[in-house]
This record gives C-alpha cells, sequence and structure tokens, in this order.
C-alpha cells in the first residue's frame, strides 16, 4: 500500500519531494472499480482474513496457495495487524487513485520497481507513456509476493536507487 500512497503523495504535493521509488505499486487509476476493496474490507470484518487480496496477487497461471497457506498467510496477517483497521484500509484504498493529467503534470523523478509477473505491473506499464519522469526496473520472474525475497530486489534497489538518485541530486 505504501506504494499507491508514495504515487498520491507526488501527484497532490510534488514540491515535498526529491524524488520518489515504488516497489510493487503502479497507477491506480480514478476510474478503477473499489468494488474488490469493498469485499476485502468486508472479509477483513467478518474474520474472514485476506485470501481474496492473495488471490488478486497471484500471477495468471500460478498454482493457488492451499487452504493450510492461506490459514497460515491470515493468521500472520492477523497477528500484527486489527483487522478493523486493514478494513477501513481497504475501504480507503479508492481514495488514492490519481488522474491521467496528475501523473503528466507530475514533476518528481520516479522509479518504480516491479516483478515481471506481479499482477500489479500493468498499473506500471498504463503510467510509463503518461509519466515523463518516471524509470522502471522490472525483476524478471518475479510476483507481488516474492519480489522483496529475491536477492535480485535488493540489488536492483541498491544499484537502481545509487544511479536513479545520482541522475536526480545532487547527494551522490
Amino acid at each position: 500500500m505504501g506504494g499507491f500512497v508514495t504515487m498520491k503523495l507526488i501527484t497532490t504535493a510534488p514540491s515535498r519531494f526529491e524524488s520518489a521509488i515504488v516497489a510493487g505499486a503502479g497507477w491506480m487509476r480514478a476510474d478503477e472499480d473499489s468494488a474488490f476493496f469493498e469485499e476485502l474490507a468486508a472479509s477483513l470484518e467478518a474474520g474472514e482474513g485476506i485470501a481474496s487480496l492473495i488471490a488478486e496477487l497471484m500471477p495468471e497461471g500460478a498454482e493457488p496457495p492451499s487452504e493450510e497457506d492461506l490459514e497460515m498467510i491470515n493468521r500472520m496477517i492477523l497477528a500484527q495487524n486489527d483487522p478493523l483497521a486493514l478494513a477501513a484500509a481497504a475501504r480507503g484504498l479508492d481514495k488514492l487513485n490519481a488522474t491521467t493529467e496528475q501523473l503528466r503534470r507530475n514533476p518528481v523523478p520516479t522509479l518504480a520497481i516491479i516483478g515481471s509477473l506481479d499482477t500489479l505491473k500493468d498499473g506500471v506499464d498504463a503510467m510509463t507513456p503518461v509519466m515523463k519522469n518516471l524509470e522502471v526496473v522490472v525483476i524478471e520472474g518475479a510476483d507481488h509476493m516474492t519480489t522483496v525475497m529475491l536477492p535480485q530486489f535488493t540489488s536492483q534497489l541498491a544499484d537502481g536507487m545509487h544511479e536513479f538518485l545520482a541522475g536526480v541530486c545532487e547527494c551522490l
């Protein structure tokens, strides 16, 4: 969710940023249907966890997690988070969307790091022709759940961030 928050911030308060880096997130369009977020919120409020979110983030053709895996993931997430707070956050996600004009006017140099199999990659692909200051790093074979666990992510983040920041500020 941090990537979506970052995208909203750089489009609404760009003067506060020298640059931005988003990982695993792209453009949440203003015309996107928020029904999924409502379903996720209802599931969290009913104590059913985030199974629908996990299913939504699975790459096409990937074997879905077993019921046992889903239960373990739900326990882990809910042990560290208040389900009602997560439900409220899910309901607020549609407020993080941006218009084409906001992205087009955005002056903040932005680096997007995304897995090639991430279901949110289409949002990054859609931003590419709109944002003039966007650089994209794609980690091959990675999806939304595995990208940050791969050594390539850490090296791409470090290398990409260093090169990216060197090009946008005088701090390096």
